[in-house]
Protein backbone atom coordinates (compact mmCIF):
# COMPACT_ATOMS: atom_id res chain seq x y z
CA UNK A 1 0.00 0.00 0.00
CA UNK A 2 1.31 3.42 -1.34
CA UNK A 3 1.80 6.01 1.45
CA UNK A 4 -0.97 8.20 -0.32
CA UNK A 5 -3.56 5.64 -0.10
CA UNK A 6 -2.63 4.84 3.78
CA UNK A 7 -2.93 8.81 4.44
CA UNK A 8 -6.25 8.65 2.30
CA UNK A 9 -7.74 5.93 4.37
CA UNK A 10 -6.47 7.72 7.73
CA UNK A 11 -7.85 10.87 6.76
CA UNK A 12 -11.43 9.82 6.13
CA UNK A 13 -11.44 7.43 9.61
CA UNK A 14 -10.98 10.75 11.05
CA UNK A 15 -13.50 12.63 9.38
CA UNK A 16 -16.13 9.64 10.06
CA UNK A 17 -15.02 10.10 13.83
CA UNK A 18 -15.10 13.44 13.90
CA UNK A 19 -18.43 13.17 12.56
CA UNK A 20 -20.23 11.20 15.21
CA UNK A 21 -18.63 12.85 17.72
CA UNK A 22 -20.25 16.01 16.57
CA UNK A 23 -23.87 14.12 16.22
CA UNK A 24 -23.63 12.93 19.42
CA UNK A 25 -22.95 16.53 21.22
CA UNK A 26 -25.57 18.02 18.66
CA UNK A 27 -27.84 14.79 20.03
CA UNK A 28 -26.92 15.93 23.25
CA UNK A 29 -27.57 19.63 23.31
CA UNK A 30 -31.30 19.19 21.11
CA UNK A 31 -33.68 17.88 24.34
CA UNK A 32 -35.87 15.10 22.81
CA UNK A 33 -39.44 15.20 23.85
CA UNK A 34 -42.13 12.14 23.87
CA UNK A 35 -43.95 11.35 21.12
CA UNK A 36 -47.58 11.11 22.44
CA UNK A 37 -49.53 8.16 22.69
CA UNK A 38 -53.04 9.18 22.00
CA UNK A 39 -54.31 9.89 18.07
CA UNK A 40 -57.40 11.97 17.02
CA UNK A 41 -59.72 9.49 15.17
CA UNK A 42 -59.09 10.65 11.68
CA UNK A 43 -62.68 9.88 10.63
CA UNK A 44 -64.71 11.21 13.08
CA UNK A 45 -65.54 14.41 15.57
CA UNK A 46 -68.54 14.58 18.01
CA UNK A 47 -70.11 17.92 19.34
CA UNK A 48 -72.35 17.11 22.39
CA UNK A 49 -74.98 19.34 23.41
CA UNK A 50 -76.59 18.86 26.37
CA UNK A 51 -79.70 20.28 27.70
CA UNK A 52 -79.39 22.76 30.85
CA UNK A 53 -82.27 20.99 32.35
CA UNK A 54 -80.14 17.71 33.19
CA UNK A 55 -79.20 19.69 36.54
CA UNK A 56 -82.94 21.23 36.93
CA UNK A 57 -84.90 21.03 40.44
CA UNK A 58 -86.37 17.60 38.65
CA UNK A 59 -83.29 15.60 38.10
CA UNK A 60 -80.94 17.45 41.01
CA UNK A 61 -82.32 18.19 44.69
CA UNK A 62 -78.76 20.00 45.46
CA UNK A 63 -75.43 20.70 44.39
CA UNK A 64 -74.11 17.50 45.34
CA UNK A 65 -76.10 15.75 42.80
CA UNK A 66 -75.32 18.34 40.05
CA UNK A 67 -71.78 18.01 40.34
CA UNK A 68 -72.02 14.12 39.82
CA UNK A 69 -73.97 14.45 36.68
CA UNK A 70 -71.57 17.30 35.38
CA UNK A 71 -68.59 14.59 36.13
CA UNK A 72 -70.16 11.92 34.51
CA UNK A 73 -70.81 14.13 31.50
CA UNK A 74 -67.04 15.16 31.59
CA UNK A 75 -65.58 11.85 31.82
CA UNK A 76 -67.69 10.82 28.88
CA UNK A 77 -66.14 13.45 26.77
CA UNK A 78 -62.88 12.90 27.74
CA UNK A 79 -62.88 8.96 26.98
CA UNK A 80 -64.21 9.48 23.71
CA UNK A 81 -61.97 12.71 22.94
CA UNK A 82 -65.22 14.60 22.31
CA UNK A 83 -63.64 18.30 20.98
CA UNK A 84 -66.75 20.25 21.86
CA UNK A 85 -69.55 20.65 24.97
CA UNK A 86 -72.47 22.44 24.16
CA UNK A 87 -75.13 23.49 26.71
CA UNK A 88 -78.64 23.78 25.07
CA UNK A 89 -80.34 26.61 27.51
CA UNK A 90 -84.16 25.59 27.87
CA UNK A 91 -86.32 28.05 29.46
CA UNK A 92 -87.67 26.59 32.98
CA UNK A 93 -90.97 27.16 35.34
CA UNK A 94 -89.35 27.00 38.73
CA UNK A 95 -91.54 26.13 41.50
CA UNK A 96 -90.35 27.83 44.82
CA UNK A 97 -90.08 25.29 48.01
CA UNK A 98 -92.84 25.79 50.11
CA UNK A 99 -90.63 24.76 53.52
CA UNK A 100 -88.43 26.87 55.47
CA UNK A 101 -86.21 23.67 55.16
CA UNK A 102 -86.01 23.19 51.74
CA UNK A 103 -82.75 24.15 49.43
CA UNK A 104 -82.77 26.87 47.23
CA UNK A 105 -79.80 27.31 45.14
CA UNK A 106 -79.15 31.57 43.69
CA UNK A 107 -76.94 32.09 41.03
CA UNK A 108 -75.38 35.86 40.15
CA UNK A 109 -74.27 36.55 36.44
CA UNK A 110 -71.48 35.21 34.73
CA UNK A 111 -70.17 35.72 31.58
CA UNK A 112 -67.66 34.07 28.71
CA UNK A 113 -65.11 35.31 26.67
CA UNK A 114 -62.87 33.90 24.21
CA UNK A 115 -59.65 35.80 22.05
CA UNK A 116 -58.85 34.34 19.39
CA UNK A 117 -57.47 31.21 18.70
CA UNK A 118 -55.85 28.76 21.55
CA UNK A 119 -57.90 30.82 24.25
CA UNK A 120 -59.89 29.77 26.38
CA UNK A 121 -63.03 30.19 27.66
CA UNK A 122 -63.67 32.39 31.27
CA UNK A 123 -66.23 31.69 33.36
CA UNK A 124 -66.48 34.54 35.84
CA UNK A 125 -69.00 34.53 39.22
CA UNK A 126 -71.62 32.12 40.46
CA UNK A 127 -72.87 33.19 43.79
CA UNK A 128 -73.84 30.04 45.08
CA UNK A 129 -76.26 29.88 48.65
CA UNK A 130 -77.72 27.11 49.72
CA UNK A 131 -78.83 28.90 52.94
CA UNK A 132 -81.31 31.14 51.47
CA UNK A 133 -85.02 29.98 51.31
CA UNK A 134 -88.08 30.89 50.07
CA UNK A 135 -91.88 30.18 51.68
CA UNK A 136 -94.14 30.82 48.89
CA UNK A 137 -96.05 28.37 46.51
CA UNK A 138 -96.25 30.68 43.18
CA UNK A 139 -94.61 29.72 39.99
CA UNK A 140 -93.10 31.98 37.52
CA UNK A 141 -91.72 31.40 34.30
CA UNK A 142 -87.94 32.43 33.72
CA UNK A 143 -86.93 34.32 31.00
CA UNK A 144 -83.29 33.94 30.39
CA UNK A 145 -81.54 37.14 29.95
CA UNK A 146 -78.87 35.86 28.14
CA UNK A 147 -77.15 32.71 29.80
CA UNK A 148 -79.43 30.96 32.28
CA UNK A 149 -78.47 29.84 35.76
CA UNK A 150 -78.55 26.30 35.38
CA UNK A 151 -76.50 26.49 32.47
CA UNK A 152 -73.82 28.64 34.23
CA UNK A 153 -73.13 26.38 36.50
CA UNK A 154 -73.30 23.13 34.51
CA UNK A 155 -70.41 25.24 32.59
CA UNK A 156 -68.56 26.09 35.02
CA UNK A 157 -68.36 22.52 36.57
CA UNK A 158 -67.56 21.08 33.33
CA UNK A 159 -64.58 23.60 32.79
CA UNK A 160 -63.46 23.16 36.37
CA UNK A 161 -63.14 19.10 35.80
CA UNK A 162 -60.41 19.69 32.50
CA UNK A 163 -58.55 22.46 34.70
CA UNK A 164 -55.30 21.34 36.30
CA UNK A 165 -55.54 21.45 40.28
CA UNK A 166 -52.70 24.37 40.35
CA UNK A 167 -54.93 26.24 37.99
CA UNK A 168 -57.88 26.66 39.43
CA UNK A 169 -57.55 29.45 41.93
CA UNK A 170 -55.95 31.55 38.60
CA UNK A 171 -58.85 30.58 35.92
CA UNK A 172 -61.68 30.95 38.85
CA UNK A 173 -62.70 33.87 40.87
CA UNK A 174 -62.53 33.36 44.72
CA UNK A 175 -66.36 33.87 45.08
CA UNK A 176 -66.82 30.82 42.39
CA UNK A 177 -64.78 28.59 44.28
CA UNK A 178 -67.42 27.25 46.85
CA UNK A 179 -69.36 25.39 43.46
CA UNK A 180 -66.27 23.01 43.55
CA UNK A 181 -67.16 21.78 47.49
CA UNK A 182 -67.64 18.42 45.98
CA UNK A 183 -66.06 18.64 42.46
CA UNK A 184 -62.67 18.79 44.40
CA UNK A 185 -63.53 15.50 46.17
CA UNK A 186 -63.85 13.54 43.17
CA UNK A 187 -60.95 11.62 41.29
CA UNK A 188 -59.22 13.45 38.32
CA UNK A 189 -60.57 12.16 35.13
CA UNK A 190 -57.78 9.55 34.50
CA UNK A 191 -58.07 10.03 30.70
CA UNK A 192 -57.32 13.61 30.55
CA UNK A 193 -54.63 14.38 27.88
CA UNK A 194 -52.00 15.93 30.66
CA UNK A 195 -52.96 12.53 32.90
CA UNK A 196 -52.73 9.43 29.57
CA UNK A 197 -49.42 10.03 27.88
CA UNK A 198 -46.71 8.00 30.46
CA UNK A 199 -45.17 11.39 32.36
CA UNK A 200 -45.69 13.53 29.95
CA UNK A 201 -45.19 16.02 32.20
CA UNK A 202 -42.03 15.96 32.16
CA UNK A 203 -42.33 17.70 28.90
CA UNK A 204 -45.07 19.46 28.70
CA UNK A 205 -47.55 21.67 30.97
CA UNK A 206 -50.96 23.59 31.11
CA UNK A 207 -50.33 26.59 31.94
CA UNK A 208 -51.94 30.41 32.44
CA UNK A 209 -50.41 33.42 31.09
CA UNK A 210 -49.59 36.47 33.77
CA UNK A 211 -49.79 39.91 33.20
CA UNK A 212 -46.53 41.72 33.53
CA UNK A 213 -46.29 43.90 36.87
CA UNK A 214 -47.13 47.53 35.97
CA UNK A 215 -44.18 49.91 36.14
CA UNK A 216 -44.18 52.81 38.68
CA UNK A 217 -44.81 56.06 37.82
CA UNK A 218 -41.34 57.91 37.93
CA UNK A 219 -40.55 61.98 37.84
CA UNK A 220 -38.20 63.01 34.86
CA UNK A 221 -35.39 65.59 35.37
CA UNK A 222 -38.03 68.69 34.61
CA UNK A 223 -40.33 67.69 37.57
CA UNK A 224 -43.26 65.86 35.29
CA UNK A 225 -44.35 62.64 35.82
CA UNK A 226 -43.54 59.72 33.88
CA UNK A 227 -46.67 58.12 32.68
CA UNK A 228 -46.59 54.06 33.89
CA UNK A 229 -46.09 51.46 31.10
CA UNK A 230 -48.55 49.32 30.31
CA UNK A 231 -48.13 45.77 29.22
CA UNK A 232 -50.67 44.57 26.64
CA UNK A 233 -47.92 41.24 26.07
CA UNK A 234 -46.62 38.64 28.58
CA UNK A 235 -44.13 35.93 28.51
CA UNK A 236 -44.69 34.63 31.95
CA UNK A 237 -46.51 31.39 32.54
CA UNK A 238 -48.18 30.03 35.70
CA UNK A 239 -47.29 25.68 35.38
CA UNK A 240 -48.08 24.96 38.69
CA UNK A 241 -44.26 25.73 40.50
CA UNK A 242 -42.72 27.75 42.69
CA UNK A 243 -42.08 30.55 40.22
CA UNK A 244 -43.16 31.58 36.60
CA UNK A 245 -42.17 30.21 33.65
CA UNK A 246 -40.02 32.60 31.37
CA UNK A 247 -40.94 31.90 27.98
CA UNK A 248 -38.43 32.32 24.81
CA UNK A 249 -38.47 34.70 21.87
CA UNK A 250 -42.34 35.20 22.14
CA UNK A 251 -44.93 37.27 24.02
CA UNK A 252 -48.69 36.66 24.23
CA UNK A 253 -51.78 38.29 25.75
CA UNK A 254 -52.35 37.40 29.80
CA UNK A 255 -54.87 35.35 30.55
CA UNK A 256 -54.36 32.55 28.33
CA UNK A 257 -54.17 28.58 28.60
CA UNK A 258 -52.03 27.36 27.08
CA UNK A 259 -49.13 24.63 26.07
CA UNK A 260 -45.40 24.92 26.94
CA UNK A 261 -42.73 22.68 25.90
CA UNK A 262 -40.77 23.14 28.89
CA UNK A 263 -37.36 22.15 27.56
CA UNK A 264 -37.76 24.32 24.46
CA UNK A 265 -39.88 27.22 26.06
CA UNK A 266 -42.03 27.35 23.39
CA UNK A 267 -45.83 27.38 23.52
CA UNK A 268 -46.78 23.92 21.57
CA UNK A 269 -50.09 22.92 19.97
CA UNK A 270 -51.99 20.15 22.62
CA UNK A 271 -51.96 17.79 19.44
CA UNK A 272 -48.22 17.93 19.37
CA UNK A 273 -48.07 17.54 23.06
CA UNK A 274 -50.86 14.87 23.51
CA UNK A 275 -51.87 13.75 20.11
CA UNK A 276 -55.10 15.03 20.06
CA UNK A 277 -56.98 18.40 20.24
CA UNK A 278 -60.32 20.05 21.12
CA UNK A 279 -62.44 22.69 19.16
CA UNK A 280 -60.33 26.30 19.13
CA UNK A 281 -57.25 24.70 19.81
CA UNK A 282 -57.85 24.03 23.28
CA UNK A 283 -56.99 20.79 24.99
CA UNK A 284 -59.49 18.58 26.36
CA UNK A 285 -62.85 19.47 25.33
CA UNK A 286 -63.89 22.78 24.40
CA UNK A 287 -67.08 24.63 26.60
CA UNK A 288 -69.75 26.53 24.97
CA UNK A 289 -73.36 27.79 25.71
CA UNK A 290 -75.77 28.37 23.43
CA UNK A 291 -77.45 32.02 23.41
CA UNK A 292 -80.31 30.29 21.05
CA UNK A 293 -81.47 27.69 19.53
CA UNK A 294 -80.02 28.42 16.28
CA UNK A 295 -77.11 29.25 17.33
CA UNK A 296 -76.47 25.36 18.53
CA UNK A 297 -76.04 25.05 14.85
CA UNK A 298 -74.81 28.21 13.52
CA UNK A 299 -72.33 29.24 15.93
CA UNK A 300 -69.90 25.99 15.40
CA UNK A 301 -66.39 25.97 16.39
CA UNK A 302 -65.50 24.00 13.37
CA UNK A 303 -65.15 26.64 10.24
CA UNK A 304 -66.22 23.89 8.03
CA UNK A 305 -69.70 23.54 10.05
CA UNK A 306 -71.12 20.11 11.16
CA UNK A 307 -71.62 17.90 8.75
CA UNK A 308 -74.47 15.95 10.26
CA UNK A 309 -76.77 16.75 13.39
CA UNK A 310 -78.73 13.70 15.38
CA UNK A 311 -80.92 13.70 17.74
CA UNK A 312 -80.43 11.17 21.36
CA UNK A 313 -83.75 10.61 22.99
CA UNK A 314 -82.87 10.56 26.73
CA UNK A 315 -84.38 12.25 30.21
CA UNK A 316 -87.62 11.59 29.14
CA UNK A 317 -89.56 8.89 31.19
CA UNK A 318 -92.90 9.43 29.31
CA UNK A 319 -92.55 10.46 26.04
CA UNK A 320 -95.06 10.87 23.26
CA UNK A 321 -94.51 10.60 19.92
CA UNK A 322 -94.82 13.65 18.14
CA UNK A 323 -95.02 14.46 14.46
CA UNK A 324 -92.30 16.89 14.19
CA UNK A 325 -89.56 14.10 15.67
CA UNK A 326 -86.89 13.21 13.37
CA UNK A 327 -88.25 9.85 11.65
CA UNK A 328 -84.93 8.48 10.23
CA UNK A 329 -83.62 6.11 13.07
CA UNK A 330 -79.60 5.84 12.88
CA UNK A 331 -78.24 2.52 14.99
CA UNK A 332 -74.80 3.89 14.54
CA UNK A 333 -72.73 6.67 13.02
CA UNK A 334 -70.41 5.60 10.41
CA UNK A 335 -68.39 8.14 9.08
CA UNK A 336 -68.11 8.06 4.85
CA UNK A 337 -65.30 5.53 4.36
CA UNK A 338 -61.56 6.91 3.26
CA UNK A 339 -62.69 10.83 3.67
CA UNK A 340 -59.91 12.81 4.37
CA UNK A 341 -61.49 15.55 6.30
CA UNK A 342 -63.30 14.33 9.61
CA UNK A 343 -66.86 14.03 9.65
CA UNK A 344 -68.08 17.25 12.22
CA UNK A 345 -71.09 15.60 14.09
CA UNK A 346 -72.98 16.98 16.88
CA UNK A 347 -75.39 14.89 18.88
CA UNK A 348 -77.96 16.75 20.47
CA UNK A 349 -79.57 15.22 23.79
CA UNK A 350 -82.31 15.93 25.50
CA UNK A 351 -86.15 15.03 25.79
CA UNK A 352 -87.83 16.15 22.40
CA UNK A 353 -90.39 18.58 24.60
CA UNK A 354 -87.34 21.01 25.65
CA UNK A 355 -86.19 21.10 22.71
CA UNK A 356 -89.53 21.84 20.67
CA UNK A 357 -89.37 25.09 23.36
CA UNK A 358 -86.30 26.43 22.61
CA UNK A 359 -86.76 25.66 19.05
CA UNK A 360 -90.32 28.12 19.77
CA UNK A 361 -88.58 30.62 21.69
CA UNK A 362 -86.05 31.35 18.48
CA UNK A 363 -88.69 30.63 16.38
CA UNK A 364 -88.45 34.58 14.65
CA UNK A 365 -84.66 33.92 13.24
CA UNK A 366 -85.01 30.24 11.80
CA UNK A 367 -87.63 31.72 8.89
CA UNK A 368 -88.72 28.74 6.73
CA UNK A 369 -88.19 25.99 8.83
CA UNK A 370 -91.83 24.83 10.20
CA UNK A 371 -90.38 21.77 12.92
CA UNK A 372 -87.30 21.52 14.84
CA UNK A 373 -87.20 18.20 13.54
CA UNK A 374 -86.37 19.70 10.30
CA UNK A 375 -82.68 20.74 12.12
CA UNK A 376 -82.17 16.98 12.24
CA UNK A 377 -80.49 14.24 10.20
CA UNK A 378 -82.01 11.57 12.22
CA UNK A 379 -82.57 9.94 15.70
CA UNK A 380 -79.77 7.82 17.47
CA UNK A 381 -81.33 4.59 18.82
CA UNK A 382 -80.74 4.28 22.01
CA UNK A 383 -82.13 2.65 25.35
CA UNK A 384 -85.66 4.59 26.16
CA UNK A 385 -85.66 6.12 29.89
CA UNK A 386 -81.83 6.51 30.51
CA UNK A 387 -80.38 9.46 31.61
CA UNK A 388 -79.16 12.47 30.08
CA UNK A 389 -75.69 11.80 31.75
CA UNK A 390 -75.93 8.03 31.14
CA UNK A 391 -76.90 9.13 27.52
CA UNK A 392 -73.90 10.87 26.92
CA UNK A 393 -71.63 7.49 27.44
CA UNK A 394 -73.65 5.71 25.35
CA UNK A 395 -74.12 7.51 22.38
CA UNK A 396 -70.27 8.77 22.49
CA UNK A 397 -69.81 4.63 22.65
CA UNK A 398 -71.76 3.81 18.86
CA UNK A 399 -69.20 6.72 17.25
CA UNK A 400 -67.27 3.55 14.93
Amino acid sequence: MSELEHTSKKSKKETREVKEVKEKKDKKETPSTRTPIKKENPNISCTLCIPSTCISKSNAKNLEQITHIAYQIAKAACNFNAPEILIMQVPQEEETPDSANSEEISYSSIETSSSGSGSKRKFGEIDLDTKTTKKTNSKKVITPSKYTNESLLLASLLQYFVTPPYLVKSTFKQDMLKNFEYAKKLPKISTLPFMQNSDTFKDYREGLTVAKKQQKREKTSSGKVKKAKNFNTTNLVNIGQSELFLLEGTEIPPRLRVTVNLKTKKIVSPIEAYGIIGAKSAFGYNVRVSSSFSSIFTECSFASGFDKSLWVNCGDYFSKESKSQPTNEVAAICPEANKKVATQLLLVLGKWKDIEQAFEDDKSSLEGVESAGLMFDGKLKIPHGIRVEDAAMVALSKLE
